[in-house]
């Protein structure tokens, strides 16, 4: 919250003392500018986070096909970028009742992070089955990451906690994108979970009740 007022301060000061080139001025607006884009961003999460601690109640308006394509879609130009591929598979009868705008957020927000911590040219997968009961819709989203610490794993879904994984693009990270997962999953009566090993990449799964007949 700091920077971007940090950042118009800086401009204010050159603006006020004249002077300076207009390179300057271009420089520190452009920093602004990204300090604004990063305020924006943890805005618009901030806004998810209290919309998903409202009680989703099961009707049938609300029901989601889970292997809607168009988060996945909309995320592969960014992944292209660095030669990921995400590859998307499962059931395509699985149905929950839920927000789609929540269950949407949470689903963007574990394929950018497999994006951000993924290494060039490797393979996300997302893949969407029932459990063993048949009572729960499993999605997971598997990465091919550096991994996170099993020291860590316990604290990852509490907000603005970030873990010692980071690299050059998860600068703009604040920790608040599994917070939102996890609050979306409790919301709709489901859960959300990770099994990782340094080196060896991370699963998360979100794990939604399914909807009855």
């Amino acid at each position: 919250l700091l920077k971007p007022t940090q950042s118009l301060e800086q401009l204010a000061d050159i603006v006020e003392q004249g002077g300076t080139s207009q390179q300057d001025v271009e420089r520190n607006a452009m920093q602004l500018r990204q300090s604004c884009s990063r305020l924006e961003h943890m805005i618009s999460d901030l806004l998810l986070l209290i919309k998903a601690q409202k009680p989703i109640l099961p009707t049938t308006d609300n029901r989601i096909n889970v292997m809607d394509p168009a988060v996945v879609n909309s995320h592969r130009e960014v992944a292209a970028q660095r030669n990921i591929t995400i590859d998307m598979k499962g059931d395509e009868s699985l149905e929950i009742n839920g927000e789609v705008e929540q269950i949407q957020a949470a689903l963007a927000k574990l394929v950018e992070n497999a994006i951000t911590y993924s290494k060039d040219g490797s393979t996300i997968n997302v893949v969407a089955k029932a459990n063993e009961e048949g009572t729960e819709a499993v999605i997971s989203v598997l990465d091919r990451g550096a991994g996170i610490a099993i020291g860590e794993q316990s604290r990852i879904f509490e907000r603005f906690y970030r873990g010692d994984n980071q690299n050059d693009h998860s600068d703009d990270g604040i920790g608040l994108g599994l917070a939102i997962v996890k609050h979306v999953a409790l919301t709709h009566h489901g859960s959300a979970s990770v099994w990782s090993s340094p080196g060896q990449g991370s699963t998360f799964a979100l794990v939604l009740p399914l909807a009855g007949e």
